[in-house]
């Protein structure tokens, strides 16, 4: 494969897809290697890939995340290749079927790789402990995922299909002036709405399933739903910038303050609605009746800000999910101590002055 070209795919496209991703990877690492002090963190890891080789459930958790990030990818990439800004490369066209596929396979290994380099890890510990099934499973899986996206790049590239497009059937019911912006999610983000309610699924899932406290005990949900709603961040970005292209007539409309922020409280609790009810499979042995405001209040204070954060003047895309990420450190170890609902009235008290102070900050915008 000509280099020129491979760096010209690396700079275009993989560097634009990490530096894109900066926050998501920064979370993740946190979460992976941030959580455990470095003297056990070979050993949490090596107990982690053990479970995943000797448990198909928990293996099975494992390659449905990796399908996600996989369809994360694939949405990206095949963005790109759909932007004009990116048509020059339409001239990969006239190099044979093959190279081109090779090209496509290394854009999507490239992109891949802090998968590709943990599942090789846990295949090698399968290997090692003769869970041979397991390491099969992981091999396969991981090389048809490979595979599938690079054809799907390939064939995004030669103009045979645009990405992975899902078709929801369209139902005539009332739209209330509130659920504008979730309606454009579902109508146009239904892979990104699709990947992270999969993702928060399988989080509450594992959490209620495989953790039973000796006594209900509030801290660990707190920080499982705290998760969910960072999980939730990039839609609250696309929110946002649905609201800034399509609905900045509504800051113009005589609405009061207060009617305001509840419009947007009432939104982000649609939006958590099918994870609150899953997380009552957890009743009563991870929480009590009276503890679900307070978990409720957290999750939504929690998107509320982040969206308050991009109401502020200069919040690009980079430095809003870094300070998803440090958000959410910070309430991990608040969490920790038992905060109580304060926590929750707080950040939606420092949301709510945000938010009235940036709304309608027109000369900001405008300079």
């Amino acid at each position: 494969m000509n280099k020129i070209v491979l760096s010209i795919l690396q700079r275009v496209l993989v560097n634009h897809f990490y530096k894109i991703n900066a926050g998501f990877f920064l979370f993740w690492f946190f979460v992976l290697f941030g959580v455990v002090s470095g003297g056990q963190l070979i050993s949490y890891h090596l107990s982690l890939m053990h479970g995943m080789v000797q448990s198909p459930v928990f293996l099975a958790c494992v390659v449905v995340i990796w399908l996600l990030y996989t369809l994360k990818c694939v949405n990206y990439i095949t963005n790109q290749l759909n932007n004009p800004r990116q048509h020059f490369l339409a001239v990969l066209n006239r190099l044979p079927d093959g190279r081109q596929f090779l090209y496509m396979l290394y854009v999507h290994a490239m992109v891949y790789l802090p998968v590709l380099v943990y599942a090789v890890s846990v295949a090698a510990v399968a290997a090692k402990e003769k869970y041979f099934v397991s390491m099969a499973a992981i091999a396969v899986s991981n090389l048809l995922m490979i595979i599938g996206a690079a054809w799907v790049y390939f064939s995004c590239l030669r103009k045979k299909n645009t990405g992975i497009r899902i078709r929801l059937p369209r139902i005539p019911v009332p739209r209330p002036f509130f659920s504008l912006s979730l309606w454009f999610i579902l109508d146009e983000r239904k892979q990104m709405l699709l990947v992270t309610k999969i993702f928060s699924f399988l989080l509450l899932y594992a959490f209620i399933g495989l953790y039973e406290p000796d006594r209900p005990d509030l801290r660990p949900l707190l920080l499982i739903m705290s998760v969910v709603a960072v999980a939730h961040a990039a839609i609250v970005a696309q929110i946002r910038a649905f609201e800034e292209e399509r609905l900045v007539f509504i800051k113009n409309l005589p609405v009061a303050f207060l009617r305001r922020l509840g419009m947007m409280w009432l939104q982000y609790f649609v939006l958590l609605l099918p994870e609150f009810v899953f997380m009552w499979k957890g009743f009563p042995v991870h929480f009590q009746a009276a503890d679900v405001p307070q978990v409720m209040l957290l999750s939504i204070s929690i998107l509320a800000f982040f969206h308050a954060l991009l109401l502020m003047k200069d919040t690009d895309m980079e430095s809003y999910y870094k300070t998803v990420f440090a958000t959410w450190a910070v309430l991990f170890f608040v969490l920790l101590y038992d905060p109580g609902i304060g926590l929750a009235l707080l950040l939606l008290v420092v949301s709510s002055a945000i938010y009235q102070s940036h709304l309608y900050d027109f000369e900001k915008k405008s300079q």
